[in-house]
């Protein structure tokens, strides 16, 4: 009797055990999904809304670039800053029915419609006005309706929510692209088909992620249920009030440029343009790579069941960003010239600004997982003076950039300098989310390297290679001609690829294919 009793205890046991591991498996399998399917379908979109979107271009101007993706950037930026950044952010964290139960959700949709009114009201034409009123109504659907289908997506765990997602953010950007051609070209304005391409993008990004959140199956299953059950008014309301000073000091890192570009006499609608224009560009790897990789630590951490679960994913992940930004800001920044030409035609305001970016992408890539991970899993855990600590450092960054991009603008009226600053800040903001990082998992933990270890960070014969890769593509473009640069690159790049997928395809399997544990082993 008592064998037959240890022995149902054992098969009881390992029941229960086999079940959490296939509950640890699913968000790492559902953001690996996810993640393959928005490169794939992200590429493919992005590279057809970037051929559309040099149409405008070359038609209208870089005047047109300039006030889709400032304007009206602006717009959709500020108006969905509270729900994006703050209660998108707690949700994630484990809080999401708490949440949606309270108030905060309707205070961030308040504010949405109450700054779309005050961009409406504060045009300088009639004309400006009914352009920010039709881009006004998508961003208005989006808060109302769309964030609450994209938590119940990415907290869900489940696949086919997040295949159907990560589709539908791609096929919103080929719709925003192909509006706004099609309107621009019927019409003769590029403003108007900006402001119905932005109404599009809304529409279709919003009909998307409701279509996605009708196949969640598991809903709560993955979502730390322990913490929704514990989640108290005061621990909700710190939680809320520290993401919503991250959120305001994260805007002033990276969004005050567009407030500023706005307000500036020294630089002119074609300056801006032209920073815009290399932005679309450098806008391939930061949007449609780095981003997906950092909304997939998002998805990982608040889906497990610890942070220390979703630490080995998270650390892939950072590296999987980090290598083809360093090939970028290498090799790439040497072809800017050329990818100016062949896109917009002869632009040397709009080459000098690409090779800058290209340069800061590798600096994004330190940033992107890194904070992600801090603001999930490390953040909610910190005791309070940690809390306080690291908001007043946010808080100092953010007001160093803005005195970076006060002096490039007012001072030299000189856009490349704002790539500098944007660098220097996510540099900054990279670094204080690594040392919250390494001090929290050494207090808990004998770990003497929780991020920055050998598993995140590429071989020395990566880095070696690359270096000399970048050495030979800047001598063959000052020496041999540009024809035979872009030969002795493409045929340098091939073979790095193939040493990155000797020296970290299990790396790279681990976030791109879901049969792979998050711990670097296959099933």
């Amino acid at each position: 009797m008592a064998r037959s009793a240890r022995r149902n205890g054992e098969s009881t046991s390992g029941g229960r055990n086999e079940e959490r591991e296939k509950r640890g498996r699913r968000p790492v399998e559902a953001a690996s999904v996810a993640l393959r399917t928005s490169a794939a379908w992200q590429v493919g979109a992005r590279a057809l809304s970037l051929g559309l979107r040099v149409a405008v271009a070359r038609r209208f101007g870089p005047a047109a670039v300039a006030f889709a993706d400032v304007n009206l950037y602006m717009l959709s930026a500020v108006a969905l800053l509270p729900l994006r950044e703050v209660v998108r952010r707690v949700a994630l964290q484990g809080h999401a029915e708490a949440l949606w139960q309270g108030m905060a959700v309707w205070w961030g949709c308040g504010w949405s419609v109450l700054v779309c009114g005050w961009f409406v009201s504060r045009a300088a034409s009639i004309r400006q006005r009914a352009l920010y009123a039709v881009s006004s109504v998508g961003v208005v659907l989006e808060a109302v309706l769309g964030e609450q289908y994209y938590v119940a997506c990415t907290v869900s765990g489940d696949v086919r929510a997040a295949r159907r997602r990560a589709r539908a953010d791609a096929l919103a950007v080929l719709l925003h692209s192909v509006v706004t051609v099609a309107v621009s070209y019927a019409s003769g304005d590029g403003l108007v088909g900006a402001a119905c391409g932005s109404l599009a993008q809304s529409v279709a990004l919003v009909a998307g992620w409701a279509f996605a959140a009708r196949s969640v199956k598991v809903s709560r299953e993955g979502v730390r249920r322990e913490e929704m059950k514990n989640t108290s008014a005061t621990c909700l309301s710190a939680l809320l009030a520290h993401a919503a000073w991250q959120a305001g000091t994260k805007f002033l890192a990276s969004d005050a440029e567009n407030a500023l570009l706005m307000s500036c006499a020294r630089v002119n609608a074609e300056q801006v343009g032209s920073y815009k224009l290399a932005g679309n560009i450098a806008s391939l790897l930061l949007r449609y790579w780095l981003l997906p990789l950092e909304e997939s630590v998002y998805a990982v951490v608040s889906s497990s069941s610890s942070a220390e679960e979703a630490l080995p994913y998270a650390r892939c992940a950072f590296l999987t960003s980090l290598l083809p930004a360093l090939l970028c800001a290498t090799v790439g920044a040497s072809y800017a010239d050329v990818y100016t030409r062949l896109l917009y035609g002869k632009q040397p305001l709009t080459a000098q600004v690409l090779a800058w970016y290209l340069r800061y992408v590798a600096v994004a890539a330190l940033l992107g997982t890194t904070e992600a991970y801090a603001s999930t899993a490390v953040l909610p855990r910190a005791p309070r003076r940690a809390l306080g600590v690291h908001a007043l450092a946010s808080g100092s960054i953010s007001a160093l950039y803005l005195v970076g991009v006060y002096v490039a603008l007012y001072r030299f009226g000189d856009v490349a300098l704002l790539v500098l600053a944007n660098a220097a800040a996510s540099l900054l903001r990279a670094l204080l989310a690594w040392t919250y990082i390494e001090w929290l998992g050494r207090r808990d933990s004998s770990t003497r390297r929780v991020w920055a270890c050998r598993e995140a960070l590429p071989s020395a014969r990566v880095l070696g290679a690359l270096a000399g890769l970048a050495a030979v593509v800047r001598w063959a473009g000052e020496r041999a001609g540009e024809k035979l640069q872009v030969l002795v690159g493409a045929v340098g790049v091939l073979g790095w690829v193939w040493l990155v997928y000797h020296e970290h395809g299990g790396v790279l399997q681990c976030v791109l294919a879901s049969g792979v544990h998050a711990s670097g082993e296959r099933k």
